[in-house]
């Protein structure tokens, strides 16, 4: 059926709740009886929902995941959170960052 999809987990980190039949459907709610009549939104895209799971496959059983989980782990701000990295250009900016801060914290002024 368009617009639903197997849920795979590849990594049980407490899901709170589990889709029934694990069964994701993405549905526009954008119109109806409690919504004012608006622009409808676009669906997610079929070929980059396969394409994100072939390549979360891949990170997964290569494990190069884990290697991405424990490098993000090191960046969390102080509630936790692991910071939002969408390239690798968005990652090494992350790790810049980091250490040019800790570079600066390490300085001695006289």
């Amino acid at each position: 059926m368009e617009h639903v999809y197997d849920l795979k987990i590849l990594k049980n980190q407490g899901l709170i709740r589990k889709p029934q039949d694990n069964l994701v459907i993405f549905v526009d709610h954008s119109e109806g009886p409690t919504r004012k009549r608006g622009r409808p939104i676009d669906l997610p895209n079929p070929n980059y929902i396969a394409i994100h799971a072939a390549i979360a496959e891949v990170l997964n059983m290569s494990g190069a995941g884990r290697f991405f989980d424990e490098l993000l782990d090191k960046f969390k701000d102080a509630e936790g959170k692991v910071p939002a990295v969408r390239s690798w250009p968005d990652l090494e900016g992350l790790i810049l960052r980091e250490n040019v801060a800790r570079l600066f914290q390490s300085v001695k002024v006289h």
